[in-house]
């Protein structure tokens, strides 16, 4: 009977709806501990720490160092296709970027603001604004920041990190859905406002 048809098609789109949000949960939980998995890579990297430690951001030393930091990240971040650059910084214009240089480009979101790091290494995270690669292009990116301590100091600044998400990548996890589903998410801030969403014209508002 159509009364029996219609329950069974409401109930398996249901299904499929909690089967669709379950998939991009786990979906945005792997890709931010990847970021989380990162930053450690970073802090524990012996090259990372000769690099920022070398007398001069241009010596045979911290070139050295570049090469081998390129060695380190190139299969790491090549199998993330999410992760637009990572990036070290340090004392005296030390600057390692894997995606090459960048700028912050006006979007009209209104200002960047650079989220406080904290001294204790916990990683914070910005919210979307645009950013321009050399190789890549204008991006619009998550970037997430962590200062990095001495491991054997651990009260001793060294430098901080950055590490840029591809938004449009964390939005394509959002618009996966399953036969049937009218599940999206999206991603928003402490503050409520969106981070990301499959419709591009709410990322920034605040809910």
């Amino acid at each position: 009977s159509y009364r029996w048809t219609r329950g069974v098609a409401e109930r398996r789109i249901s299904e499929s709806t909690v089967l669709t949000l379950a998939q991009i949960d786990r979906n945005m939980e792997t890709m931010f501990g990847s970021v989380h998995d990162i930053s450690l890579f970073l802090i524990a990297n012996r090259n990372v720490r000769g690099y920022l430690r070398s007398a001069s951001p241009d010596g045979p030393g911290a070139l050295l160092f570049r090469e081998y930091l390129n060695d380190d990240l190139a299969n790491l971040v090549a199998s993330k296709s999410f992760i637009l650059s990572v990036n070290v910084y340090g004392e005296g214009g030390f600057a390692y970027e894997s995606g090459g240089p960048s700028r912050i480009i006006a979007d009209g979101t209104g200002p960047y603001r650079e989220p406080a790091i904290p001294p204790s290494g916990e990683l914070v995270k910005s919210g979307t604004y645009t950013r321009h690669y050399l190789a890549l292009g204008n991006r619009r990116v998550i970037s997430f920041y962590r200062q990095m301590n001495d491991p054997n100091r651990l009260t001793r600044r060294i430098g901080t990190m950055r590490i840029d998400l591809d938004e449009a990548a964390v939005a394509a996890l959002h618009a996966q859905k399953g036969p049937g589903s009218r599940a999206y998410g999206f991603a928003c801030d402490e503050d409520g406002r969106v981070l990301t969403h499959p419709d591009a014209a709410l990322i920034g508002r605040s809910l």
